[in-house]
């Protein structure tokens, strides 16, 4: 990063290129008078002792002058204790440093002592974002200075928003920033005056760095830095007060320890997600002393995601340097950053994280989609949370946290159980205790070292650990074991491993049988990871039937409303939209959509789930603007409940791409559907169904925009990938290769047509029959080419069969039915068979 300044002119705070152990604030340790304070922006240091301040600056520490092997260059700051200049070192290397000299008229014993005590704390500490100590000595005139590393930086707040870092890059550099907090508190030392300008971000290697700088009010947590250290007086505050824990708003206080950081790094947090300080400044500077400690120790700030929804006209601005619109960054700090924020923010320290390792770790559990410790203890909430990071972050992240989110999910469930129900208190602990030792065992199997560079292989490896563990270390606790493998079930499904998800989900509904019955909703809750499993390995009418099943008795139990019941039915629609049952789909949609509209459930899981699938029927249908107007509810919704980056979120958009390919609006379609592909690959890898799928709809657009070269080398690259990991007879792999054999007619290859439609054909018998809508559609790819061949009689058959399909689907008004109809008539014409043209005429 370059330089932002004229030297030797000082610094503003907002720009100031720094030294990692300097400031560049006029009179930031200056005393707050009891009358009330006039701050500068960042607000004002709270001082222990000024006696002094002011005092003339000596001969031997001025630019041009040498102290030691040292040539003071330019002066950067100046704060109540000393002064802070750039300086060249010439001797025995030639380096640019940073040095630090205590003022004239400091050198009371009270000054001394805490001048030496920011120098100790400072030569403490080794951690790559605080500055390392060069030297420490005297002037001639026996003032004491100190050497750091020279760190050219901006403030963090000013850093993230001039390269218009995203929620998501705003945490990880914050997460560096605890980091060196933490490995402070390790060394004794608490800063007690962190904030956005003691916090300065640096660039290596094009790579952001945090710097924490000015040690000067740290304070040592058990002993004393020197021994000459003063305590703080009592009386007077230390600090800033936008920044400063209650604790340490306190004049009576002396008990402060390492969470007072934790509050202020809290304060940082919700500065870089909302662009606002927890307390308004001017509110604060407007104030007296005894109103400034009064609003830190008893005002409750409003949640960041609260603050940024009453923005007003600042909201555009605040959002765009996040990339979010204002609504989507309201909403993508609702939830976990508001706990996690306020967490850290808690007036009671009690309440607040232990350590900033801590608060970090929470933040990263965030990233990670892991629940995260200062949520609401719902097992709901959990399992949702897990569900996600295995769908979308599991590259990512890597395996081993799966097995600790395993246990957040089955202990806490059974633990509030046991809370809610008191007579089963006893053995449901006893369940929890089991499982949390179950897993520990488990993870001790698959260590986290063999994880590096192979993610969702080593999550593999854990699921397939798991399911030989469960069977012994749980034999005596089915119902945990049951629960244990719907969601080993369930991941397996996301990962694509769908023979693995239905011979768990089998397991589960065996375990649940024996526990509950066989008519029980909880043994049809796990009946519906078997129809889902079923489905995706093509199975479409088995799994309609398990679907239905399930439905039926979880609707006689619980309602046919209930929450539980319309997930089931969600699932039953996608799988008949699958097997191109587009009517009966469509019909139990609708059906859905009305019990779910006007309720507070309208919205969650299963709402979403169904608009999708509706839109994707509607396309089907050739409804293309009913699809675009349901992509268009559904895909922004998603991407702000999940996350853009979600495969949920990801899939709605390669949807709606191929829907707007349909429509014919081609420069939208290869848009959304490009940048779906890219985000699929760089997430979920080549490998992967849904990274399968978008290749295949973009080369139809591209086919369809004359770009054949690129259409073909997607079509191809989706078929290899497709035998690979689906197998040659799965009803995507064959719709893929019907979209190739379309592709090839097209470009007037009809053999190499002809061969690649009769694989899917034969391919479809084998699998879901001859009356699945893709078998249709190879039929009437094939049908065209025998026909431009000449090949009358066997051109008829396939055209004929088409029709069948589709009459069978969509019913006798449909295009695609009456064009069948009519190809067939025309060859009967064409053979001279007057009679069966004219039957055939009748059906169009």
């Amino acid at each position: 990063m370059t330089d932002d300044r004229t030297l030797p002119t000082p610094p503003s705070d907002d720009d100031a290129t720094l030294p990692s152990g300097g400031r560049a604030i006029p009179d930031d340790d200056a005393t707050l008078p009891s009358g009330g304070p006039t701050l500068p922006d960042d607000g004002a240091t709270l001082p222990v002792d000024a006696t002094g301040a002011g005092a003339p600056i000596g001969a031997d520490a001025q630019v041009g002058t040498n102290i030691g092997p040292y040539k003071l260059v330019a002066r950067l700051g100046e704060g109540g204790m000393g002064e802070v200049f750039l300086a060249e070192q010439f001797q025995p290397i030639r380096r640019r440093v940073a040095l630090k000299v205590m003022k004239p008229g400091m050198d009371s014993r009270a000054g001394v002592a805490r001048f030496e005590a920011e120098r100790q704390a400072l030569a403490l500490m080794d951690h790559p974002c605080i500055a390392r100590v060069i030297d420490a000595g005297a002037t001639s005139r026996g003032r004491l200075f100190f050497v750091m590393e020279y760190v050219e930086g901006v403030r963090i707040t000013k850093y993230c928003d001039m390269q218009r870092l995203d929620i998501r890059q705003r945490l990880e550099l914050f997460i560096e920033v605890c980091g060196g907090v933490q490995h402070a508190h390790q060394k004794a030392v608490i800063h007690r005056d962190l904030k956005p300008s003691n916090i300065l971000v640096t660039e290596v290697d094009g790579k952001p760095v945090p710097k924490i700088i000015d040690f000067g009010v740290a304070k040592a947590v058990e002993q004393p830095l020197t021994e000459n250290a003063m305590n703080t007086l009592m009386g007077n505050i230390v600090g800033t007060p936008e920044y400063m824990s209650p604790e340490q708003a306190d004049a009576r206080s002396t008990d402060i320890d390492t969470r007072t950081d934790v509050y202020a790094l809290g304060a940082v947090l919700y500065e870089l997600l909302s662009g606002l300080q927890p307390f308004s400044g001017v509110s604060l500077r407007q104030a007296g002393i005894e109103e400034i400690q009064r609003i830190i120790r008893e005002v409750e700030p409003p949640r960041p995601s609260t603050r940024v929804s009453t923005l007003g006209g600042d909201a555009e601005t605040v959002s765009e340097l996040r990339h979010r619109a204002p609504r989507q960054l309201s909403h993508e700090l609702r939830g976990d950053l508001d706990w996690i924020t306020m967490k850290a923010l808690a007036k009671e320290r009690d309440r607040r994280y232990d350590t900033a390792n801590g608060l970090a770790m929470d933040l990263r559990r965030y990233l990670n989609d892991e629940p995260v410790s200062a949520s609401p203890p719902s097992p709901a909430y959990r399992l949702r949370k897990l569900v996600r990071r295995n769908r979308a972050a599991v590259v990512a992240l890597g395996a081993v946290m799966v097995v600790f989110a395993l246990a957040a999910v089955v202990s806490t469930s059974l633990y509030l159980r046991a809370e809610r129900e008191s007579a089963r208190a006893r053995t449901e602990s006893a369940k929890a205790t089991q499982t949390s030792e179950f897993l520990k065992g488990m993870l001790a199997g698959v260590g986290p070292s063999a994880a590096r560079g192979r993610d969702t292989t080593m999550l593999q490896e854990i699921l397939a650990e798991t399911d030989q563990r469960l069977a012994t270390d749980l034999v005596d606790q089915p119902e945990v074991e049951a629960e244990l493998r719907e969601v080993l079930a369930t991941t397996s499904v996301d990962l694509g491993d769908y023979e693995v998800a239905l011979a768990q989900a089998r397991r589960a509904e065996e375990l649940k049988n024996g526990v509950f019955g066989h008519d029980d909703y909880r043994t049809a809750q796990a009946v519906t990871l078997v129809a889902k499993a079923t489905m995706f390995l093509g199975d479409f009418v088995r799994a309609d039937s398990l679907f239905a099943w399930s439905d039926g008795m979880v609707s006689a139990q619980l309602g046919p409303s209930s929450t539980e019941a319309l997930e089931i039915r969600a699932g039953r629609i996608e799988n008949l939209s699958f097997a191109g049952d587009l009517e009966q789909a469509a019909a139990l949609a609708d059906d859905v959509v009305s019990r779910k509209r006007g309720t507070p459930a309208w919205g969650d899981d299963a709402t979403v789930l169904t608009l999708y699938t509706l839109a994707q029927i509607r396309a089907e249908q050739q409804r293309y603007d009913e699809a675009d107007s349901l992509h268009n509810i559904v895909v922004p919704i998603l991407a702000e409940k999940l996350g853009p980056d979600h495969i949920n979120a990801m899939a709605a958009r390669v949807s709606q791409g191929l829907t707007l390919t349909y429509a014919g609006r081609y420069a939208e379609a290869e848009s959304i559907t490009v940048a779906a592909l890219a985000d699929l690959r760089r997430i979920l890898g080549d490998e992967h169904q849904q990274t399968q799928t978008a290749m295949n709809n973009l080369a139809i657009t591209y086919a369809r925009t004359g770009q054949v070269e690129k259409a073909e080398a997607l079509y191809r690259e989706s078929i290899e990938i497709g035998a690979r990991t689906l197998g040659p007879t799965h009803p995507e792999q064959l719709a893929g290769i019907v979209n190739f054999a379309s592709f090839l007619m097209q470009n007037d290859r009809l053999e190499e047509s002809i061969a690649q439609a009769t694989k899917a054909i034969a391919g479809f018998h084998e699998s879901t029959g001859d009356d699945f809508i893709g078998c249709g559609y190879a039929r009437r790819t094939r049908g065209t080419c025998y026909r431009r061949l000449g090949r009358a009689d066997e051109s008829r058959a396939d055209f004929a069969e088409s029709y069948r399909v589709f009459a069978l689907i969509f019913g006798p008004d449909d295009d695609r039915v009456k064009s069948a109809a009519e190809q067939v008539a025309e060859i009967y014409a064409e053979q001279g068979n007057a009679a069966e043209a004219a039957k055939w005429r009748a059906r169009m």
